[in-house]
């Protein structure tokens, strides 16, 4: 025979054992609402990170940076167009390396950038540095932090990332 309630406390039982039933939904609800909201988040910091080293002008400076200028060039020899393109380039990386140092950028974000610029960031880090302590020290002297980021990014987070996915 199933169980009627026959007075108040047995109404009030049941009354909490529904009322738990809904906490535990709703908990469970709010857990999902929360997963969903962090992924959100992810794919618009992930965007963010991509929007910044992905639109033509940079890809056409991570080119030329790469591919075209000579190593340990003379930064006090470049011209404006030069310049230009090589500046972009560091600044762009260098906000990617504030945005992860910031801790703006979730983890996985960093997987995908090691992944598709681990290499470069090394490369062009190696091929800029010269314009980068000359912009340093002669030519903006006031800005002694320049490109700072990046150069921790190429330095410090670079190899890390080395170490965490490619030994395994």
């Amino acid at each position: 025979m199933c169980w009627i309630p026959a007075n108040w406390q047995d109404w009030a039982a049941l009354f909490t054992v529904v009322q738990a039933a809904v906490v535990v939904i709703a908990l469970l609800y709010a857990r999902h609402q929360l997963s969903e909201a962090t992924r959100s988040r992810e794919l618009y910091a992930t965007t963010q990170l991509l929007t910044e080293i992905g639109p033509p002008n940079i890809r056409e400076a991570r080119g030329y940076v790469l591919y075209q200028l000579p190593p340990f060039v003379d930064a006090s020899k470049l011209n404006r167009p030069q310049i230009d393109a090589i500046s972009s380039l560091a600044v762009a990386y260098d906000r990617v390396g504030f945005m992860i140092f910031e801790e703006l950028l979730p983890p996985r974000a960093f997987k995908a950038l090691f992944t598709f610029h681990g290499d470069d960031i090394g490369l062009v880090w190696n091929k800029i540095k010269p314009f980068v302590d000359y912009t340093r020290e002669v030519a903006d002297p006031k800005r002694p932090n320049y490109c700072k980021c990046f150069e921790q990014l190429a330095i410090t987070w670079l190899p890390a990332m080395k170490r965490k996915y490619r030994d395994k």
